[in-house]
């Protein structure tokens, strides 16, 4: 952030006027309103517009990541709730089939079952996480406008 510099004088102004970021308190993308001795220059408006811009994008980034992290966390409970829920389904067959001629092939089957939905599920767990990871990185910024084709032959 700008620190205050000194003019010759004694007398200290702030670079574009901006107020030092208070970091115990939250962030606000509201500048404080200051009341300039000169008239604002064209290249310090764009600064100032951009200084806002860039603000703006971090607290909607800082929040996107918020939003996916805690999306991320829910998709991880619910597949251990599917994973303890289908497990004990399979358990249940297999108490069924207990004392069986079968048994033995219904208890094979329900290891390779388990561990088979393990694989599925983490696997689906890794891609929606991925998917929301690379929605989080995606960037705020808008893309570049297209000049109209009146305007790219025409200038």
């Amino acid at each position: 952030m700008s620190k205050p510099s000194h003019n010759g004088n004694g007398k200290s102004e702030r670079v574009l006027d901006i107020v030092p970021v208070d970091h115990t308190q939250p962030l606000s993308t509201e500048l404080i309103p200051y009341v300039l001795e000169h008239p604002v220059t064209r290249n310090e408006k764009r600064i100032a517009e951009e200084f806002r811009t860039q603000t703006l994008v971090i607290e909607a980034v800082g929040e996107k990541t918020l939003f996916g992290q805690t999306a991320i966390g829910e998709i991880h409970v619910h597949a251990q709730d599917v994973f303890a829920d289908s497990v004990h389904s399979m358990l249940e067959s297999k108490q069924e089939a207990q004392g069986t001629e079968y048994q033995s092939y219904v208890d094979e089957f329900a290891k390779l079952n388990a561990q088979s939905l393990a694989k599925h599920l983490y696997g689906s767990v890794e891609v929606g996480a991925s998917a929301i990871g690379v929605e989080i990185s995606r960037s705020l910024y808008p893309p570049p406008e297209q000049a109209s084709l009146w305007k790219r032959l025409f200038g």
